[in-house]
């Protein structure tokens, strides 16, 4: 991920390792958004035949394996975009602590847990 600014027209750019990139909020709700979007999909089309169980056993797995994803997702998530102490003055400033607290909520409104990473 890079942003604008550090964009180049005569070759590639580089973002600087000291600045996170802004767009980082916004690839990595678009990650979390297709889980959710997977989720609804699973879980809200009838798939299930007459079969009580069988039909049981598919949503565990399919649960499972959205619990998994989910892990995945939040392990990838970079430092920059993780949720940080709140009580730290110096995280509570500008752009990047408020892309933190929007993807934390967004997580914690998709899976219900409040991890603090």
């Amino acid at each position: 991920m890079i942003d604008d600014e550090h964009l180049r027209m005569d070759g590639d750019g580089t973002q600087p390792s000291t600045n996170p990139t802004v767009m980082g909020l916004f690839v990595y709700s678009c990650g979390l958004f297709e889980i959710l979007a997977d989720i609804l999909v699973s879980f809200y089309t009838p798939k299930c035949s007459t079969k009580f169980i069988s039909c049981g056993e598919d949503l565990l797995t399919q649960a499972l394996a959205f619990n998994t994803r989910l892990d995945r997702f939040c392990n990838g998530v970079p430092q920059s975009l993780r949720n940080v102490a709140r009580n730290n003055p110096l995280t509570q400033q500008g752009d990047l602590f408020l892309q933190q607290q929007v993807l934390h909520c967004r997580y914690v409104s998709l899976t219900g847990s409040d991890a603090q990473s």
